[in-house]
């Protein structure tokens, strides 16, 4: 500890970036920055990690980090639920540093979503005859307990839910729609999120009924 009458600690600052802050749920991202101590060398200093989910009262420590020699530090992680991550630094009596904490990041994750377009014996199919059912296997991670998928079409500038089915405990269903009429549809799956997690989307398919 510093003696109250002996020189006033070095400044101290830190910072904190993520390489994604809207990830999917199975995507792995990268928080890093900056530790800078006036006048002093960062080399060998230790930065920890603080993270506090939606709805959480208190922040835990997550990993404590080593910084380059030029004060770089950074850490990787999958975010399942929404979260506010902050860099804390404790400051150093070697160095005479003062502590610092980041600004607060926050990492809202959405639901990993895929879908597909089969016949009745799944196998991939992308053109149906008309009278037709089309089957609509999903995938989804990260998705709460019994969500909902919704098969949805393109209607001009909006899109219309078709079908719907609860996700098994697997993350798994399958969708089954019959057009009434002949046309090129846009199709999509959206499965429902909740205050911890956005609703995620599949990538959307043309699909053609003749």
């Amino acid at each position: 500890t510093v003696a109250p009458n002996g020189p006033a600690p070095s400044a101290a600052s830190l910072t904190a970036a993520a390489t994604d802050t809207t990830p999917t749920a199975t995507q792995k991202i990268t928080l890093r920055g900056t530790l800078a101590i006036t006048s002093k060398s960062e080399a060998g200093q230790q930065v920890q990690v603080w993270i506090k989910q939606y709805g959480a009262v208190s922040w835990t420590r997550a990993s404590t980090v080593t910084v380059s020699s030029t004060g770089a530090w950074s850490y990787s992680r999958y975010f399942g639920a929404k979260t506010a991550v902050q860099a804390r630094y404790f400051g150093s009596v070697a160095l005479g540093a003062a502590q610092a904490s980041s600004k607060i990041v926050t990492v809202s994750p959405y639901i990993s979503v895929t879908a597909k377009t089969t016949s009745s014996s799944y196998a991939p199919k992308t053109s149906y005859t008309f009278g037709s059912t089309i089957y609509v296997p999903v995938a989804a991670s990260g998705a709460p307990s019994g969500a909902v998928a919704s098969l949805q079409k393109r209607s001009g500038s909006s899109w219309v839910t078709v079908a719907t089915g609860k996700l098994s405990s697997t993350g798994k269903v399958t969708l089954k729609w019959k057009p009434t009429v002949r046309a090129t549809y846009s199709l999509r799956v959206a499965v429902a999120g909740s205050s911890t997690i956005s609703t995620g989307y599949s990538a959307t398919m043309s699909r053609k009924v003749a």
